[in-house]
């Protein structure tokens, strides 16, 4: 099966509708996950994240709901969480991780009756210039230790230790296609179909190809 970008949208508004009771008092929902990139297919499924005041969702989730709520619409599964609004603060302000932004730059606006997450997520659209170097910085001193400490390790017989190193080596080195485009960096899941888009993407991941083949 396969099913345009929109139509899993469609799913989830569709799907909002039955669950719009549980809704009240809730700033908004988006959906995230595979169909908020463009990756739909037969294994797809929709994940929306419901924003609400901090006192509300610790009330669900102390009734035992909020988390990983599992639905069906249409026959595709449908999963929510809940979570406060200030999440999406800590992000904004914790710039440590980019796959937390990331998720939520891609993110798909579902429900949102006073614009309060348009607005809040708009300030995801800049990547802070001096991030970027710090970032590169950090990338290159990471990708050469573990190299280094690669080649080493091969010298020593140690084998295990020396393709755990590769495979720390490789992801340091993916992350260069983001950080050089100054987007954020995907999580591990979608991040070889991310560096797809981008031509520095493209020749590394076909380097990172040779490498594991």
């Amino acid at each position: 099966m396969k099913m345009a970008d929109r139509n899993f949208l469609k799913l989830a508004s569709e799907f909002l509708e039955r669950y719009k009771d549980e809704l009240d008092g809730a700033f908004g929902v988006v959906m995230v996950g595979s169909a908020s990139v463009g990756v739909v297919d037969e294994l797809g499924d929709i994940d929306l994240i419901v924003y609400a005041p901090e006192k509300m969702v610790i009330e669900r989730k102390n009734s035992a709901k909020g988390y990983n709520e599992k639905y069906s619409q249409r026959g595709i599964d449908v999963y929510i969480d809940w979570a406060p609004i200030e999440n999406i603060k800590k992000v904004l302000e914790d710039w440590k991780d980019d796959e937390a932004p990331w998720v939520l730059a891609n993110a798909k606006i579902i429900h949102d009756p006073k614009g309060i997450l348009k607005k809040t997520l708009e300030r995801l659209n800049e990547y802070p210039p001096d991030l970027k170097e710090r970032k590169l910085l950090l990338c290159h001193y990471l990708l050469m230790a573990f190299l280094d400490d690669c080649k080493k390790a091969i010298q020593r017989g140690m084998f295990l230790t020396a393709a755990f190193l590769i495979h720390k080596a490789l992801e340091e080195l993916s992350y260069l296609p983001f950080i050089l485009e100054t987007k954020f960096v995907s999580y591990p899941k979608w991040r070889f179909h991310e560096m797809l888009k981008t031509p520095l993407g493209r020749t590394i991941l076909t380097e990172i190809g040779k490498i594991i083949a």
